[in-house]
């Protein structure tokens, strides 16, 4: 009696302790939840407006900003894209202390002896009989999945150098330029459109600004059919002048003298 009166006891005390727990992680929860809504996250990462690809990228790293399969190079979900560097948001749940063991069940009650197994009747084989098994039949062969073909509105933003004041190409543009042409006449890119885009630092007058935006925009279009035999109708060009700056702290900046080239897709 006493025995049994203890367990009943243990019982409630652990079933009391699991309530517990159970509160304290639906108090846990509902307080990440207020704190989440307080902030205004809404758990999706906000899309960044254009890659900023480095001075001297790769053959892998220009494809990939372009949004272009490139043989050779990682496919795009495993690429790594320059500039472009995904925001986390983690959360961390601690847990309850471990209830007590419960008590050993009781030692189970003597079974009666086991009855002899019966015997089986004995097996009739039955007589075989000759068949013509048919020949295999081959499987069908596997058909790889076409490799994805550029995806739209992909931007990047690349250094390409100019002369002082002018839209003649220098230093390393012709460098950049040949691995933007590769990756624009690769197999994946289909027939995929891009639209290059200038864009100049604010030294000067709107209008000179926009005028050279659009003269070194014309000039990227120009050496890409020229040097790659692109089709003119893939490519479209025009200048942005000073209004969009990179670095709007910094006027001047040398960053602000870009390319960018978006992926209109097919």
């Amino acid at each position: 009696m006493r025995t049994m009166t203890f367990r009943l006891a243990m019982g409630r005390l652990a079933m009391g302790r699991l309530a517990v727990g159970r509160l304290a992680v639906g108090r846990l929860a509902m307080a990440t939840v207020c704190a989440a809504a307080s902030s205004g996250w809404s758990g999706q990462v906000a899309a960044q407006d254009a890659v900023i690809v480095r001075e001297n990228p790769t053959e892998c790293e220009v494809a990939a900003a372009l949004g272009v399969n490139k043989t050779g190079c990682p496919p795009l979900g495993q690429a790594a894209v320059p500039g472009r560097k995904p925001a986390t948001r983690g959360l961390s749940i601690g847990t309850i202390d471990e209830m007590p063991e419960p008590p050993p069940p009781p030692p189970p009650a003597p079974q009666p002896s086991a009855l002899p197994a019966p015997v089986p009747p004995p097996v009739v084989q039955k007589p075989v009989v000759a068949t013509t098994i048919p020949a295999p039949v081959p499987a069908p062969v596997a058909q790889l999945p076409p490799r994805p073909e550029a995806r739209a509105e992909h931007k990047a933003s690349f250094r390409i150098t100019f002369a002082f004041a002018s839209a003649e190409l220098a230093g390393n543009a012709f460098q950049v330029l040949d691995l933007i042409g590769a990756a624009m006449t690769a197999p994946d890119a289909g027939a995929a459109r891009f639209r290059i885009v200038g864009h100049t630092d604010a030294v000067g007058s709107a209008e000179i600004n926009q005028k050279l935006s659009e003269d070194r925009a014309n000039a990227v279009k120009v050496y890409l059919i020229r040097k790659f035999g692109i089709a003119s109708e893939r490519l479209e060009a025009s200048g942005r002048g000073a209004r969009d700056l990179l670095k709007p702290e910094d006027p001047a900046a040398a960053d602000n003298r870009r390319v960018e080239i978006t992926n209109l897709g097919g």
